[in-house]
C-alpha cells in the first residue's frame, strides 16, 4: 500500500488519529487497497446513515474506479455526507428498514447484474478486508507505539485490527451499538456508549468526530483516559 497521510495531532494531552481528515474516514484508506485485489467491478453495500461504513466505499471505489450501490434505510437524519456520495454513487433509500431487509432488497437488485457485481458484508465488507485494514492501522503507526488506545465500536471491524495491529497495547474499546460481530476478550477495560445507538453523542470532543460513533468515547475518556492515551478518530 501506498504511504497513509500524516493523521496524528494531539489534543488535551491525548495523541489522535484524525480519521476525520479522509472524506471516508480510516476505512477508506483500506478499501482502496482491497477493492482494486478484487475480480468484481461493482460493489453493493447496505449501510446505515448513523455509520460510515457508506461513505468509505462509495469514497474508495471512486479513487478506484470503481461501481458503488449503496442501500440504506430512511431516516429521520440525514447525515452530511449523504448528499456529498450521491454525487459519486448511486444511493438507493428504502422506507424504514432493518439492515436484513436491506440486503433482500440489494439481493433482489443484484440480479440485473452478472457475476460484476458483489453484495458486502455491513462494517467488514468482505475477505481479506481485515488484513487490509491492519496494514493500514500499521501504517499509521509505524513508528509510535502507545500504551492504551482508545476504540469505537459498531461492527467491531476495526477494534479487531487495531488488536491485532498492536497486541502490546491496552485497548479499550466503546461500544456504540448492540451486538456487534465482534467483542473483545483481550480487553481489560471496555464500556459502553451512554447515548443509544440512534443518539448524537452529548459530549463532544475538542476536535471533529462523528456525533453518532466516535464522539461517544468522549465522555469516557475525560473520566477515565490518562495522558498519553491514543484516540481512534475513525471518521466524522
Amino acid at each position: 500500500m501506498s504511504k497513509p497521510p500524516e493523521l496524528l495531532s494531539k489534543a488535551n494531552g491525548f495523541h489522535i488519529v484524525r480519521g476525520d481528515k479522509i472524506p471516508g474516514g480510516l476505512k477508506q484508506l483500506a478499501l482502496e487497497a482491497w477493492l482494486t485485489e478484487q475480480p468484481q467491478k461493482h460493489f453493493i453495500y447496505c449501510g446505515t446513515v448513523f455509520g460510515y461504513g457508506a461513505p468509505a466505499l462509495a469514497y474508495a471505489a471512486q479513487s478506484c474506479d470503481r461501481q458503488a450501490t449503496i442501500f440504506l434505510s430512511q431516516s429521520k437524519f440525514t447525515p452530511d455526507w449523504l448528499s456529498k456520495i450521491k454525487d459519486i454513487s448511486k444511493v438507493i433509500i428504502q422506507p424504514p428498514s432493518s439492515l436484513e431487509m436491506l440486503n433482500n432488497e440489494a439481493k433482489h437488485y443484484k440480479k440485473e447484474f452478472d457475476s460484476s457485481a458483489h453484495i458486502l458484508t455491513p462494517g467488514s465488507y468482505g475477505a481479506g478486508f481485515d488484513e487490509a485494514l491492519i496494514r493500514v492501522c500499521k501504517a499509521l503507526l509505524s513508528e509510535n507505539p502507545f500504551e492504551r488506545m482508545w476504540v469505537p465500536v459498531v461492527s467491531g471491524a476495526f477494534l479487531k485490527a487495531v488488536e491485532a495491529a498492536f497486541p502490546q497495547s491496552n485497548v479499550i474499546p466503546v461500544y456504540c451499538a448492540r451486538n456487534p460481530d465482534y467483542i473483545s476478550n483481550a480487553a481489560t477495560l471496555s464500556y459502553n456508549a451512554r447515548e443509544k445507538y440512534h443518539q448524537p453523542a452529548q459530549n463532544l470532543p475538542p476536535f471533529p468526530s462523528h456525533p453518532y460513533v466516535d464522539a461517544k468515547m468522549w465522555a469516557h475518556i475525560k473520566q477515565h483516559g490518562q495522558k498519553g492515551d491514543l484516540i481512534w478518530n475513525i471518521a466524522k
